[in-house]
């Protein structure tokens, strides 16, 4: 039900499928694999080597990609750049630290909002908001991840309780 959600926001066959919308499917990909393999090396790994092998390997990935799109930042543009980078760091060790301690069907909820602050972003940067049919799909998807996390919950209660 979560992606005939993520269908609907995208529309294909009624709207021209860009680069841009693969490139947010694709993200949305990534980023789930990214938490199953935080949370399956949380168990192992110490966070911060986990926090250093993310960012080394996204670094050398993107790394590749630069030198066909890159423009000389200027100095104010390279502290913001540190800053983003700080702040990516620490949001990237919080989520780690995070799945170490609590499932990821737990976690899921939390992730939800991002989407009000990225649409309230968006009004805020672009004066723009998303359409009727936009609105759906988000809140297909969020009510099917509400959904899973509380089977989820229910399911471990149950087995607990045997």
């Amino acid at each position: 039900m979560g992606f005939i959600g993520t269908l609907i926001v995208i529309r294909p066959g009624f709207i021209e499928i860009n680069l841009a919308t693969l490139a947010a499917l694709g993200n949305g990909i990534c980023y789930g694999f990214y938490l199953i393999i935080t949370r399956k090396l949380s168990t192992s790994d110490n966070s911060l080597l986990t926090l250093l092998f993310a960012g080394t390997v996204g670094t050398i990935v993107m790394s590749l990609f630069m030198p066909g799109v890159w423009i000389q930042p200027s100095n104010s543009q390279w502290i913001m750049m540190a800053l983003i980078g700080f702040i990516a760091a620490i949001a990237h060790l919080f989520i780690i630290l995070s799945l170490k301690y609590a499932d990821a069907s737990k976690l899921a909820p939390l992730g939800y909002t991002e989407i009000i602050t990225n649409i309230l972003l968006s009004y805020y940067i672009f004066k723009e908001l998303p359409d009727n049919w936009t609105y759906l799909g988000l809140s297909i998807i969020v009510l099917c991840g509400i959904y899973i996390s509380r089977r989820e919950y229910y399911l471990s209660r149950l087995y607990i309780g045997k």
